[in-house]
């Protein structure tokens, strides 16, 4: 972290900090520094605006150290998820279950909205997850409760596939 250290301890990029931060105090409040704050999105911009350049700065670091062939370009970028298996993730902070099955990916809260058993070391049959712990039974599609004790559903989250990468949010998130 020594380099990142320096960096931000270089006076030289004080000035053109501080004319960052005197354009941006003078926009008031309204749809303008809503927009640049993400609520349209239901997420701050700053993250991913931070983290892309980061990460592709990364990332290009890493395939120019393995050769930058296509096989290291999928190391950076595929998640494994084989079909008819649930996989533990993360989305930002929170514990998801994925499964990939005919073809689709659903994805679940990981945690169970009866005791908080782990969904993702649950088994998968016929379009159902069960949960390990009290074999609470969910629609994948959906997450609806197909056979208790659970009597709440379970959070299932919007979908899309780009480029290998599997994105999701909470429907009407964004």
């Amino acid at each position: 972290m020594q380099p990142i250290s320096r960096l931000e301890q270089d006076s030289r990029l004080d000035r053109v900090v501080s004319a960052g931060q005197r354009v941006a105090r003078l926009i008031r409040p309204g749809r303008i520094r809503d927009a640049l704050h993400g609520v349209w999105l239901g997420h701050p911009l700053h993250p991913m605006l931070i983290q892309a350049p980061v990460g592709a700065w990364l990332s290009a670091s890493i395939l120019d150290f393995t050769g930058g062939d296509e096989q290291a370009a999928r190391r950076l970028v595929t998640a494994d998820l084989p079909d008819g298996k649930p996989v533990r993730g993360m989305a930002g902070e929170v514990p998801v279950v994925a499964i990939r099955s005919d073809g689709q990916v659903h994805v679940l809260a990981d945690r169970c909205s009866h005791m908080s058993g782990p969904l993702s070391g649950g088994e998968l049959a016929d379009g159902c997850l069960t949960c390990p712990w009290h074999g609470s039974v969910f629609h994948i599609a959906d997450g609806s409760v197909a056979r208790g004790p659970a009597t709440a559903p379970q959070p299932a989250f919007e979908v899309r596939q780009a480029g290998g990468a599997i994105q999701v949010c909470l429907p009407g998130a964004g």
